[in-house]
């Protein structure tokens, strides 16, 4: 017996953003075409406990934790790495070199490859500035959104 098993549509944006937007049937997803097309390119990647682990120990960082008057770490910017560091292990599957907090209160994600590398800073309010190497060529930009750091990420990562 052939059975098909439907999820609300909202699930489907993970599928759109590989590019499966000929899953959807009306307003559900066909899960065991989800599935299956995420299974073709191996099994989707989330963050590694211990990555977690780090980001969420920042929490516990004093003030002057760096004995440089350093801020603590806003619970905004670990907030927004945990969702970066989701996204990017997800759709790329690498972790980052450099998970570090920041003296601003922000955290700080390097991740490098070959050809390529890039920094993204978190702000303690949740938004993001990065700079980023590819074939020789930098890139900066401060006040980012989180789908610009994307594209970036992308960018860097895709070649």
């Amino acid at each position: 017996m052939n059975v098909l098993t439907v999820v609300p549509k909202q699930i489907g944006s993970a599928a759109r953003n590989i590019g499966s937007t000929d899953l959807y049937s009306g307003n559900f997803l066909r899960l065991n075409e989800w599935v299956q097309s995420q299974l073709a390119g191996g099994v989707p990647q989330m963050p590694e406990p211990e990555d977690v682990r780090q980001i969420r120990g920042f929490a516990t960082l004093a003030p002057n934790w760096n004995s440089y008057g350093a801020k603590p770490i806003a619970p905004a910017a670990m907030a927004v790495a945990e969702k970066l560091l989701a996204r990017v292990m997800r759709t790329f599957g690498i972790r980052p070199d450099i998970i570090a907090p920041v003296a601003t209160g922000g955290v700080h994600f390097e991740w490098s490859g070959t050809e390529a590398e890039i920094d993204v800073r978190i702000n303690p309010d949740g938004t993001y500035s990065y700079l980023s190497t590819l074939d020789g060529a930098s890139s900066e930009m401060r006040g980012a959104t989180a789908d610009q750091v994307f594209d970036r990420v992308s960018k860097t990562f895709s070649n």
